[in-house]
């Protein structure tokens, strides 16, 4: 077995217990650590002591990981650096490799891939030291090597500097490199250049040139330069690769989060991203706007359930913890109420869903407070405008009660003996000669006979006396063989007594409800049969009107402001009025059935 390589590894975390594994960890490999809290910590350790080895967590309270990377590169610049985190994106990566660090490791560690990355970096970090070695490298491994004077006069260039730009060595030393860079680009190199010193000898940079048949590319270049004992550069050795690849990526990746950022500012909803910690990574201004609370405030630091009201909160951490088991598993809209940074409660309709190939879930709040308030208010009126259509409908019923026994106690009591006393002329003067009276006396008992019958008519329209009497069924039987003669529509009942009866109010309304459904028949239906059934079942009767008419389109009917619906509206308010439910099921061609459920 080969022995582990030994080293000094220097971790900062502000996680004691992260501290702790990675210490153990590397005890175990053979490996010396020292421990930091802080960036501020470590860089004073570094300044101390040297070590072969940087481990840092990104997210730190004082300073970030990058920021610790650059302040300990600038303390001792052959450190290799490595950054671990839990919260981190592909720009986060990016910026990483740009600060220098050797490698980038992804939070929960998986330790069996640690170790092989841990002793290359440390080798890399020996090799960086040994000069000779780290020379031997670097120029293995660059492309372009060339040396150049203060003002840009090619020393030296190598034959992968010249085949890059298709030009022979007379064809570039004695000459500025200068032209081959792009015109905006050539004040920033020279400003570069003319920025070294002894204290700082050595820069890099990157700058676009212009590469025959290949275009604006661009170039990555290391600069050293060499000084005289005044201090005056006398010559500068550069090595460069072309980084032209890896711009367009970033570029690519700089478009696509200017996209999505544009898109997330402007979804015109509160938008946030949320990890599976429940933090709030990414924050929208709307959000802002909702919550009370700025982004600097919210991202990396605020969980979403911080905002929720406590009587929603172990739903939502239930469903926060099924949607990363199984997205379809949990809801991806419901409503919740949310708290605002003044405590002002808002119900909110929430939209989330899991973002595919992570962790995290975007989520998108709509303020409905308003829309919940005006929805109660306009229940509150419905029930209003509710009571108020049965209390009409029962003074209505009982307006009618009234003027059938009004009209049965009064005037067909003055009819029956104004009858009386025509009958009794009529015998008297019977068997005299009298042309003109005797007529005119059989007329008036003929229209007596038929001003009596349309006002018992009128009553039983009114208020059929069978529904005191004899209930329900009765009365619907006997308007059936009433509607088929005026109509000439078969009419058939089906169904027994209910026993016991129902509230007279409750038969009332479900008998105006037969009449107007049968209204709507001749109106509308075109029906040649008619079924009306009464039933009972578990406590709930059941009133259906079936027709075989020609039946409608319910969407046109209920969504064209043409079309007449007041007899459905009546029908569905007279229901509602007693408790009970109505609806239509018709198609066209099909006929028509009304179905009306009330509970006991």
């Amino acid at each position: 077995m080969n022995r582990l390589p030994q080293g000094s590894i220097l971790i900062v975390d502000d996680e004691i217990e992260i501290l702790d594994a990675l210490r153990d960890f590397f005890a175990e490999i053979g490996y010396e650590t020292e421990r930091c809290t802080s960036g501020g910590v470590a860089l004073k350790v570094l300044e101390k002591r040297s070590f072969d080895l940087l481990i840092t967590d990104l997210m730190m309270p004082d300073m970030s990981g990058i920021e610790v990377l650059r302040a300990a590169f600038s303390i001792d610049p052959q450190l290799i650096g490595i950054i671990i985190t839990g919260k981190g994106s592909v720009q986060t990566a990016v910026d990483a490799m740009k600060s220098g660090a050797f490698d980038y490791l992804l939070k929960p560690l998986e330790w069996k891939l640690l170790k092989p990355v841990i002793d290359r970096a440390i080798e890399v970090g020996r090799v960086r030291r040994s000069e000779k070695k780290y020379r031997a490298i670097v120029e293995d491994q660059t492309e372009l090597i060339c040396r150049f004077l203060p003002d840009g006069t090619l020393t030296f260039v190598n034959e992968v500097y010249c085949r890059y730009f298709d030009k022979k060595p007379e064809e570039l030393l004695g000459k500025s490199f200068m032209p081959l860079v792009v015109e905006e680009d050539r004040s920033v190199v020279f400003g570069r250049i003319h920025s070294l010193t002894p204290e700082n000898p050595a820069i890099s940079y990157e700058h676009r040139v212009r590469a025959p048949n290949r275009g604006i590319r661009w170039q990555c270049w290391t600069d050293r330069a060499l000084f005289n004992d005044d201090g005056i550069i006398i010559q500068i050795q550069s090595v460069g690769r072309d980084i032209t690849d890896r711009k367009l990526i970033e570029q690519a990746l700089q478009e696509s989060e200017n996209r999505y950022r544009t898109i997330f500012e402007n979804t015109g909803t509160a938008t946030v991203i949320i990890e599976e910690d429940t933090t709030i990574s990414l924050a929208n201004t709307e959000y802002e706007k909702l919550s009370g609370y700025t982004r600097e405030e919210t991202e990396g630091k605020r969980s979403w359930a911080e905002n929720v009201l406590a009587e929603d909160l172990e739903m939502m951490r239930q469903y926060h913890r099924l949607r990363r088991i199984d997205p379809a598993a949990a809801p991806s809209r419901y409503e919740f109420r949310f708290i605002d940074r003044s405590g002002t409660v808002k119900n909110i309709l929430l939209a989330v869903d899991i973002i595919p190939g992570t962790r995290q879930s975007i989520a998108s709040l709509l303020d409905i407070t308003d829309l919940k308030t005006a929805e109660k208010n306009l229940r509150r009126a419905y029930e209003q405008v509710r009571a108020l259509a049965a209390q009409l409908n029962e003074v209505e019923e009982k307006e009618r009660k009234e003027l059938v026994r009004e009209l049965h106690d009064q005037v067909g009591q003055n009819l029956t003996a104004l009858g009386i006393n025509l009958n009794i002329i009529l015998t008297e003067i019977a068997g005299k000669e009298n042309d003109i009276i005797l007529p005119r006396l059989e007329d008036s008992l003929m229209l007596l006979e038929q001003t009596t019958e349309r006002i018992r008519s009128l009553m039983s329209d009114l208020r059929p006396s069978l529904m005191d009497d004899y209930g329900l069924m009765a009365v619907i039987r006997w308007f059936g063989r009433q509607f088929a003669t005026r109509t000439g529509i078969s009419v058939t009942v089906q169904g027994e007594e209910l026993d016991p009866r129902f509230d007279q109010n409750v038969e009332t309304t479900l008998f105006r409800i037969v009449q107007e459904a049968l209204n709507n028949v001749v109106k509308h239906a075109g029906a040649q049969n008619v079924t009306i059934t009464l039933a009972e079942k578990n406590r709930q009767i059941a009133l259906t009107v079936t027709d075989d008419g020609r039946g409608f389109d319910t969407q046109r009917v209920y969504l064209s402001p043409e079309q007449p619906k007041w007899g459905i509206i009546s029908m569905r308010e007279r229901a509602e009025a007693i408790g009970g439910d109505l609806r239509v099921e018709t198609d066209p061609g099909k006929g028509t059935r009304v179905i009306v459920e009330v509970k006991r």
